[in-house]
């Protein structure tokens, strides 16, 4: 069993977009802003991560250095929680 399977258990579905970003960084480690919107059609995720981050969750974003299809050196962000017990905690705060 995972640490999210332990965890899962007590998280209640997300009810707002905010919760439903919190809800997933919980859930799958890190996302970048293309999985937000492939996942849950959120258009704006750094003003989705700003939200949380004002919030007291403390996300941090990692860069990530590609080559894109046309040759191109590209630079992105990627979401990840430094603290999967504390986010958890704001979950259930941002539940009530």
């Amino acid at each position: 069993m995972n640490m999210f399977s332990i965890f899962s258990a007590t998280l209640a579905k997300p009810t707002t977009q905010v919760e439903e970003a919190l809800y997933l960084l919980i859930k799958k480690g890190r996302m970048t802003r293309k999985d937000f919107f492939m996942e849950t059609f959120i258009l704006n995720a750094p003003m989705t991560i700003l939200k949380l981050r004002r919030k007291g969750v403390n996300i941090v974003t990692d860069e990530i250095k590609k080559v894109n299809k046309f040759g191109r050196n590209i630079e992105y962000g990627s979401y990840r929680l430094l603290d999967k017990k504390e986010a958890i905690k704001i979950y259930k705060k941002l539940q009530k």
